[in-house]
């Protein structure tokens, strides 16, 4: 049977001594950035596709957005995100701005003592590793309430490129978390690297370091830019236009026949 492979993150050099000889073996590659393709395309690969994360765009919870600036973590809790900076800004954030933390990692389990998890974090529904901070830890939860954090959020943060110095990163990357957050109406806060990517400019935040985020959400509130009806249009077309999964399998389709 004909077969193909994603290649679905930045860490190609990681596995290529063993996946290298599988390329002979397939039909196409399909790579959801440009960025995690370039190793494939030094390579010479020919039926490479940059095929975007799929989305199934489904109704949008029954939720209100939050009358209250409301800030969401989603993403996985390791350094590549760029949490521990993250963690560290929570406390400089303004003060009308609530944080959910969601997800989970393996820096969760090496913070939840130190004294940054401590000023920053207020409540942890997970382990009770509970501080003097604002922010409030999920942890994992099932999907249908992570759909409703997005409904109800202003914005979402990812900080994935700041921590890394992977060119297949640093060239720029976004993950479905921007996505979801895209779709359901949150403004998302990413790295500066992500302008390397076709995401539009006019839908995102993009920050040097987690230094500059307390001042960029300053910046937003009062512009309004997080919950600027035309923002909020465009990212939602952005989505349809680039992540629909039923485009995703017609791209499969062409590299199988």
């Amino acid at each position: 049977l004909p077969k193909v492979a994603w290649v679905m993150d930045g860490y190609w050099d990681d596995y290529a001594d063993w996946a290298k000889p599988l390329l002979s073996k397939l039909k196409g590659v399909l790579c959801p950035l440009a960025s995690y393709a370039t190793p494939l395309t030094e390579l010479g690969v020919k039926n490479l596709v940059i095929s975007p994360f799929p989305f199934m765009p489904k109704d949008r919870p029954d939720v209100c957005r939050s009358k209250t600036p409301l800030l969401i973590w989603p993403n996985q809790w390791k350094n590549i995100k760029g949490v521990n900076g993250f963690v560290d800004c929570i406390p400089g954030l303004p003060p009308n701005v609530r944080v959910e933390l969601y997800s989970n990692g393996i820096r969760y389990y090496q913070m939840r003592t130190e004294p940054r998890w401590l000023a920053a974090v207020k409540t942890d529904h997970f382990q009770g590793h509970n501080g003097t901070g604002r922010a409030v830890f999920f942890g994992n939860v099932d999907l249908p309430e992570i759909a409703k954090a997005y409904q109800r959020a202003w914005f979402t943060v990812n900080l994935q490129g700041s921590a890394t110095k992977r060119k297949t990163y640093t060239k720029g990357s976004y993950n479905n978390t921007e996505v979801e957050a895209l779709w359901y109406g949150a403004c998302p806060v990413l790295h500066s690297s992500t302008l390397g990517t076709d995401m539009p400019k006019d839908i995102y935040i993009a920050v040097e370091s987690a230094d500059e985020i307390p001042d960029a959400i300053r910046k937003s509130l009062k512009s309004g830019f997080a919950l600027d009806p035309v923002r909020q249009k465009k990212a939602r077309e952005f989505v349809k236009r680039k992540h629909l999964a039923a485009d995703r399998y017609q791209e499969l389709r062409g590299l199988l026949v």
